[in-house]
C-alpha cells in the first residue's frame, strides 16, 4: 500500500487541549496549527534527518560552529513552511497519560473528538494532508531508506520508538500538515 492511500485509513481522532484553548476553538471555529520550528519538542523533525552525512561532515570540519549553524538553518528552512496539528487515536489508552499532562493542561483540560467524515471534508477544503505517524527504532536508517524519495518529506512522519518520559511513552498518532512550500 502506498503512503498516500494509507494516510486516509483512520477513525475518529482526539485532540487534547486546555479549557482556555477549547474556548478559543469554539469561539473562533478554528484549530491551532503550529509552525514546525516552534514545536515544544526540540527533537521533533530534527534537522539531522535531512539527507546528509552529518557525522562525516562534523568530523571533517575544523569549525564545528559552522556545522551547527548549517544544521539550524536546515531545520528553520524546512520547518518554517510547515504547520502541524497533532491528534491521537484514543483518549482512553494508558499511553495518553502524557497527552493529558502535556496538552490537556496537566490533567485539568479536556479532550474532544473529531468525526472521520468531518476530518476528510476539512482536509479537502483546506488542502490539509493527514499523516499517520510511524514509530521506528532507527530514524537515521529510515531516513537513508527514503533518500531517493525525500522530496515529499515523509521522514517527518516517523518518530523514534524510545520517545519516553521515565517508563511512560508519549505517542502522537497523527499529524495534519499545511505546507506553504
Amino acid at each position: 500500500m502506498d503512503q498516500s492511500s494509507e494516510n486516509l485509513y483512520f477513525d475518529n481522532i482526539y485532540k487534547f487541549i486546555s479549557i482556555h484553548s477549547l474556548k478559543l476553538v469554539i469561539e473562533n471555529k478554528t484549530l491551532r496549527f503550529t509552525r514546525g520550528d516552534y514545536f515544544n519538542d526540540p527533537f521533533e523533525s530534527n534537522p539531522y534527518l535531512t539527507p546528509l552525512d552529518w557525522n562525516e561532515l562534523y568530523k571533517n570540519t575544523k569549525n564545528k560552529d559552522i556545522i551547527k549553524f548549517i544544521a539550524n538553518q536546515a531545520f528553520v528552512k524546512l520547518q518554517s513552511k510547515n504547520y502541524s496539528s497533532c491528534f491521537s487515536k484514543s483518549y482512553l489508552k494508558d499511553n495518553n497519560k502524557l497527552m493529558w499532562a502535556h496538552y490537556g493542561d496537566s490533567h485539568k483540560g479536556c479532550c474532544f473528538e473529531i468525526k472521520k467524515d468531518v476530518i476528510i471534508d476539512i482536509s479537502h477544503k483546506f488542502k490539509l494532508a493527514p499523516f499517520i505517524i510511524k514509530y521506528v527504532d532507527n530514524l537515521a536508517e529510515k531516513r537513508d531508506s527514503l533518500i531517493n524519495d525525500f522530496s515529499d518529506n515523509r521522514i517527518l512522519f516517523f518518530q523514534h520508538t524510545k520517545k519516553r518520559y521515565g517508563n511512560m511513552k508519549m505517542k502522537l498518532d497523527y499529524y495534519f500538515i499545511k505546507s506553504f512550500v
